[in-house]
């Protein structure tokens, strides 16, 4: 659903999908979507889902898909 609502950022959601309730690193969640952890776009996309609360962050800043998001599936 929020793949589709949320301009760019469908593969990143579906990739935190594939490995929840995992964490990943930024650097191998960009390796896996071929962008650079450090680029804009990839920072960008990352704050698309932070911000409505789609993803969360560990202590060690690694990024998975918020549990609410993830309950039914």
């Amino acid at each position: 659903f929020w793949a589709g609502k949320i301009n760019g950022v469908g593969p990143m959601s579906r990739r935190l999908a594939e490995v929840y309730p995992e964490y990943l690193t930024k650097d191998q969640l960009a390796a896996d979507l071929n962008m650079a952890a450090s680029g804009g776009t990839f920072g960008a996309y990352l704050s698309r889902l932070r911000s409505p609360g789609l993803i969360e962050e560990d202590r060690d800043k690694n990024v998975r898909a918020a549990p609410q998001l993830m309950e039914g599936v």
